[in-house]
């Protein structure tokens, strides 16, 4: 919920369920990136650009830690990807009411998840 407040994020899926730590799938507000591309000289073609940038990123990596700065240690998030789409109820990830479907986002983003993971879970037993 934390994450959804801050006006650079549009939407938030939160991962962390049987998990060693807090991840997130992150869609950014897409007409505010933009301005911050604008000023800061970024070329783009898109939003799959934006989200891959460099200087986006460490400006999400700020986003995020400022959510963080609120948090309990143990909900903090650890590790993120933005996405370059929103989630829709055309795609299958929202209901008609618009709430997300946390089933159907975390199977169409699995590798995104599993790579947000790497490396940590064969740690858990």
């Amino acid at each position: 919920m934390a994450l959804n407040l801050n006006m650079y994020i549009d939407q938030a899926c939160v991962v962390g369920d049987g998990r060693n730590y807090i991840t997130a799938l992150i869609v950014p507000n897409f007409e505010l990136l933009e301005k911050i591309a604008e000023e800061k000289g970024i070329d783009f073609k898109g939003e799959a650009d934006l989200v891959r940038d460099f200087e986006i990123i460490r400006f999400f990596d700020d986003q995020v830690a400022k959510v963080n700065q609120n948090l309990a240690r143990y909900e903090q998030i650890k590790k993120y990807s933005l996405l370059s789409q929103p989630f829709s109820e055309e795609t299958g990830e929202l209901t008609p009411t618009q709430k997300m479907k946390r089933r159907v986002v975390l199977e169409k983003y699995q590798p995104e998840i599993d790579t947000l993971y790497q490396g940590a879970d064969s740690k858990k037993k």
